[in-house]
């Protein structure tokens, strides 16, 4: 890495004043900073046919895994679970 010669000044004065190594407050001023950052939220779009959602909607009774549901309509898992949530009354469309 490398610092300015003032950055290193302050590295090392903070290092001083805590006993510890400048390795030391790199590293937990690199840990603080990528705990402030934050995931970035995704959202994803499935679109289904009429008759894809009405597949899975008849196969949701029958003891189908998810998994199972989606690889024979030929869609998302996530897919199957969002409608599953739906039927059961665990998601507002």
């Amino acid at each position: 890495m490398t610092f300015s010669e003032d950055s290193w000044g302050q590295l090392a004065s903070i290092a001083d004043d805590r006993s510890v190594s400048i390795a030391d407050v790199v590293v937990v001023g690199a840990k603080t900073a990528l705990s402030l950052v934050k995931p970035i939220e995704r959202t994803s779009v499935f679109v289904v046919t009429e008759l894809e959602a009405a597949n899975i909607r008849n196969m949701l009774p029958t003891g189908c895994t998810d998994a199972e549901i989606a690889e024979w309509v030929h869609v998302e898992l996530a897919v199957v679970a969002h409608l599953r949530a739906e039927v059961s009354g665990a998601v507002q469309s």
